[in-house]
């Protein structure tokens, strides 16, 4: 049922984002909200399929920590 709600949702913000980028001829505008809205609503399918989905503050982590432990033996 929620993939039906999410594909109706995503369909309502289309037919009200779109027209008017295309009548005022944006069209990187138009390909970064269509990247964005298919990016979004892949997401929004897997969660609401009960897909594990990574956490992207382990990434963060694994990227800052090296950099938060030199300063902070820089530091004291």
């Amino acid at each position: 049922m929620w993939i039906v709600v999410t594909l109706l949702v995503t369909a309502l913000i289309i037919l009200f984002e779109v027209p008017g980028l295309w009548k005022s001829k944006q069209w990187r505008e138009l390909g970064v909200f269509a990247v964005l809205m298919a990016a979004g609503f892949i997401l929004a399918i897997l969660h609401s399929s009960n897909v594990r989905l990574p956490n992207p503050i382990n990434m963060i982590i694994t990227i800052y920590k090296p950099l938060a432990d030199s300063i902070s033996r820089m530091l004291g």
